[in-house]
């Protein structure tokens, strides 16, 4: 707990410092991970935890264990899970994300989202953001545009564009595109024990964050509201 704490003042530092601050939405502001499970379990009677989601095609490989052939469980995995316009809108706020959205209004930072969603989604995700977590302006929301295939660098290319001084994200891979192409500090939230030996290079990084939960620093931004946990 004290090491999360010294992580929780260095975000801290950094966010009073920055201007513009920028956000992941899927594992970071919306809880994807705990809806996909949902539908899997109550879909199958399987018995999967978030701990279990390893990598994007976690799903895949479970569906192929009952018994989905392998192109069917690939397609599945999209149109029934991850890309599913019902299950996105359904999907709730992470503990901390509206709070820590409330403390960028009242402290006068430009809020911005970055998200590498399918760009057939983003109309699904301006609903999200709008019903869900309305202070983000609709020209501070940036998805990637049909043709643009490069996941891994989509949001290094938005921070630079937009001079975000300070990034929330989940994914390795794309807090590993950010750091190849900007000079910013990432907040890796949530941050989980085993990633020291999944993704060394990275935690190791002198600007990587890491961040066990969000609610750590949205409570201390905002403690006007008491953050169920």
């Amino acid at each position: 707990m004290a090491e999360a704490s010294h992580e929780v003042e260095r975000s801290k530092e950094i966010y009073e410092a920055s201007e513009t601050i920028g956000f992941d939405a899927d594992g970071v502001l919306f809880d994807l991970d705990g809806r996909v499970i949902w539908r899997v379990n109550s879909t199958h009677g399987t018995s999967y935890t978030v701990d279990e989601i390893t990598e994007w095609h976690s799903v895949r490989n479970w569906l192929v264990d009952l018994g989905y052939p392998p192109k069917e469980a690939e397609v599945s995995q999209f149109r029934d899970y991850w890309e599913n316009r019902e299950l996105i809108l359904s999907t709730p706020l992470i503990k901390g994300a509206w709070e820590m959205i409330l403390a960028c209004e009242r402290d006068g930072k430009n809020a911005i989202v970055a998200t590498s969603r399918q760009f057939f989604l983003e109309e699904t995700t301006r609903l999200q953001l709008r019903r869900r977590l309305g202070l983000i302006r609709p020209e501070n929301i940036h998805i990637r545009k049909a043709g643009d295939d490069d996941r891994k660098g989509f949001k290094g290319r938005v921070v630079r564009d937009r001079r975000i001084g300070l990034f929330f994200e989940n994914d390795p891979l794309h807090i590993e595109g950010i750091l190849e192409q900007t000079d910013i500090p990432v907040v890796w939230v949530p941050f989980y024990p085993r990633y020291e030996k999944q993704y060394p290079e990275i935690a190791s990084s002198p600007r990587v964050i890491k961040l066990p939960y969000l609610y750590l620093l949205a409570q201390v931004l905002y403690p006007d509201t008491r953050i169920v946990l």
